[in-house]
């Protein structure tokens, strides 16, 4: 089962609403919300890093960051976060690799990638909110607080800093 498929499966299994679009392929928050005709304050960016080796070899190094796409990561809040002192995005073949996803398409639901997840604050706020779904070319809309329940994260922390107005927003 696909990517897209298991989150729908998950939203009807939890009688969630949302409204699911296709559109053409896009791969930064600005793309997104360009072919969604929305701002890009209102989309999900989801993030996959990954941490130096951790102490237990039993754990994954990767998680899961989903901020609002109008933000950017705060990396010393992350290694405090994470009490780590060694935290990057992955490579475009690492995120591959550990989603089956191709950057632009990796969905806010850590739960189904098998990733421990971290929202940061503002997600709860945003009201109707956009993604993509597993794929560059399908958008699900849904109320952001519907998005925090089906994906129950790990935890929800202030993890963000505004963007700089013109600059991408892509991290």
């Amino acid at each position: 089962m696909d990517t897209l498929t298991k989150i729908i499966t998950l939203l009807n299994s939890l009688e969630i609403k949302y409204t699911l679009s296709e559109h053409a392929p896009v791969t930064t928050s600005e793309e997104a919300a360009h072919v969604r005709g929305t701002h890009t304050g209102t989309g999900a960016k989801a993030m996959v890093i990954k941490t130096g080796q951790p102490p237990n070899l039993s754990l994954s190094p990767y998680y899961l960051l989903v901020l609002p796409g109008n933000k950017k990561i705060d990396w010393k809040k992350i290694k405090i976060l994470l009490n780590t002192k060694n935290v990057s995005l992955v490579s475009e073949e690492e995120l591959t690799a550990v989603t089956g996803i191709e950057r632009g398409g990796v969905p806010p639901f850590g739960n189904v990638l098998n990733l421990k997840t971290i929202f940061d604050t503002g997600i709860e706020k945003i009201g109707a909110i956009n993604f993509n779904a597993g794929s560059r070319t399908h958008t699900i809309s849904m109320d952001s607080k519907d998005l925090v329940k089906a994906v129950s994260p790990e935890l929800i922390a202030n993890i963000t800093k505004e963007a700089i107005p013109g600059s991408r927003t892509n991290c």
